[in-house]
């Protein structure tokens, strides 16, 4: 019912300027360099959404030698 309406797109970029706001504003140990976000590989539209806000997909993670089913995109500010 709420599909491509741009509504998770909003909660992102909002999430995203609360985040730069802090990091403009907070002291130091509260800092970060980076924010990570994950996504089903067959999600197109969650890819599309972190990839459109300036998200960097990296390589999907090993754990204990099997590949966890998630792309991990990363946003480095």
């Amino acid at each position: 019912a709420y599909c491509g309406q741009g509504i998770m797109g909003e909660a992102v970029k909002a999430t995203l300027d609360f985040l730069q706001y802090i990091k403009n504003h907070a002291p130091k140990n509260y800092q970060f360099t980076r924010i990570r976000a994950t996504a089903k590989p067959k999600n197109i539209a969650s890819n599309s959404i972190l990839k459109s806000r300036g998200f960097k997909k990296r390589k999907a993670l090993i754990n204990d030698g099997y590949w966890i089913e998630n792309e991990y995109f990363y946003y480095l500010k």
